[in-house]
């Protein structure tokens, strides 16, 4: 059950941290499920074998991670843009022009905030000085020369993360 709640909310994880990344997700999440009511049969093949992938990592014993369902994502957005192109030609007149602004706008929105929190992240980094917390940071270092002195060398060090410490 907990699987199953983990990777159902793979769309929402995709926008954490976005601001207003509901405004995009829903949209694209309507016009999946539109072009899956409309298209059930033709893209079967697409389906099952998302619904085969998605099952696999539900019913794994271990919870993955979201690693696992990122392969998953063009499929996803293909069928959300076969929803669109769907809609698209069963609308007429100002409604498909409608449709056509709609899409220019959250375009258009989705990449000013995309570049807005690239600049904030680049920023942040940038007044840091650029500082890493790992293996590399001064910190790290000292406590692994600490280990390395106060250590027998044949003793056998057990880390969490050993790439880490390598």
């Amino acid at each position: 059950l907990y699987n199953l709640g983990f990777y159902l909310r793979f769309p929402a994880a995709l926008i954490e941290g976005f601001p207003l990344g509901w405004l995009f997700l829903v949209p694209l999440v309507l016009l999946f499920l539109y072009h899956l009511a409309v298209n059930f049969r033709r893209e079967w093949a697409i389906l099952s074998y998302l619904a085969a992938s998605l099952g696999m990592c539900i019913l794994w014993p271990e919870n993955q991670g979201m690693r696992l369902v990122f392969p998953l994502l063009p499929l996803f957005l293909l069928l959300a843009g076969g929803g669109w192109v769907s809609l698209r030609e069963r609308l007429e007149g100002r409604y498909r022009e409608a449709l056509r602004w709609g899409t220019v706008v959250l375009g258009a929105g989705f990449l000013f905030l995309s570049l807005w929190v690239s600049a904030g992240a680049s920023l942040t980094n940038l007044r840091l000085d650029r500082q890493i917390n790992g293996p590399l940071d001064p910190v790290s270092g000292e406590m692994f020369e600490f280990v390395r002195e106060q250590t027998p060398p044949e003793s056998v060090i057990v880390f969490f993360k050993p790439r880490a410490m390598r």
